[in-house]
């Protein structure tokens, strides 16, 4: 049974310019591949010999490709197999996840509650980093 990938991909959101919905568009764009059974895309590069698997590969890559701006696309214009495209994206937006990280603990470690009757003030502050 054929799948037609441009549906399986019709519900990913698309990657924010920043790429600050990086770790969603993800683990979105990882539930479609498995849908669209291209597992395999995750782990290499499509086999040569395997021309079924070369076909899916550009369905895929098509499929990404369309979901990212033109400035991030442009950075990354001469990946032209999904699994390395997947590869450059996660190095180039998980080490901003990273940073981000840090900095939202970092934050939270310097939030301090200097009078008791403005403890749900602080609370608030500390929901606020959560989020």
């Amino acid at each position: 049974m054929s799948v037609n990938v441009a549906k399986t991909f019709a519900n990913v959101p698309k990657l924010a310019e920043d790429g600050s919905n990086y770790t969603i568009f993800s683990t979105h764009i990882t539930l479609a591949i498995r849908a669209a059974k291209g597992s395999f895309v995750l782990t290499r590069v499509p086999n040569p010999a395997q021309q079924d698997e070369v076909k899916k590969d550009e369905q895929l890559l098509n499929a990404i490709v369309s979901l990212l701006p033109d400035k991030v696309f442009r950075k990354f214009l001469k990946k032209d197999k999904t699994f390395i495209m997947l590869e450059t994206l996660k190095a180039h937006y998980d080490i901003k996840s990273t940073a981000s990280v840090a900095i939202t603990e970092a934050h939270l470690f310097m939030i301090k509650c200097k009078n008791d009757k403005h403890f749900n003030k602080t609370l608030d502050e500390i929901e606020q980093t959560k989020e």
